[in-house]
């Protein structure tokens, strides 16, 4: 660092400066990564992926697909992290900073939204199907009313419905 390096924002004079983390070489205090975006958004990016190609009907909704892939990358993270050096420390803590059953939990809140898992995506196409019905439906009592109004229409042009004073 020389002497008339600045800060960023307010412009002071840096006495000091902290090693910056570049992009695949994680920092000496990382442990996981669960919680760095140098590590978790590559991951991200790529369960994304992954996922929009298995189901393309969910690119119209691209930020549930992140913020779900995002929270499964950090998940996925952590098991590997516990995988290497274990699920608790020495005095019985769980390593991660007990952080571990909330992004589970935000996966799995996440994976249900999104229809992946089965329950969900049981219900997902039941309303689908239901949807898809309730339009058949309505193409049907549509183009019943349209031939009601044509056959009508007919009627008038006869000369049937002239002495009507009704209306009907």
């Amino acid at each position: 660092m020389n002497d008339d390096e600045r800060c960023q924002c307010c412009n002071r004079r840096l006495r000091y400066r902290w090693a910056q983390a570049q992009p695949g070489e994680p920092g000496p205090a990382l442990q996981h990564g669960a919680r760095s975006g140098l590590i978790t958004d590559p991951l991200a990016a790529e369960l994304a992926a992954t996922l929009l190609e298995d189901r393309p009907d969910l690119a119209t909704y691209p930020e549930s697909v992140r913020a779900w892939a995002r929270a499964e990358a950090r998940t996925i993270l952590l098991e590997d992290y516990h995988a290497r050096v274990g699920f608790l420390d020495p005095d019985g803590n769980v390593r991660g900073g007990g952080r571990v059953d909330r992004y589970e939990a935000q996966a799995a809140r996440l994976r249900e939204r999104l229809g992946l898992d089965p329950l969900a995506d049981a219900t997902l196409r039941k309303a689908q199907a239901e949807a898809v019905h309730l339009v058949a439906d309505l193409e049907q009592i549509r183009a019943k009313g349209r031939a009601i109004l044509e056959a009508r229409r007919a009627e008038l042009a006869a000369g049937d419905g002239q002495g009507d004073t009704d209306g009907t």
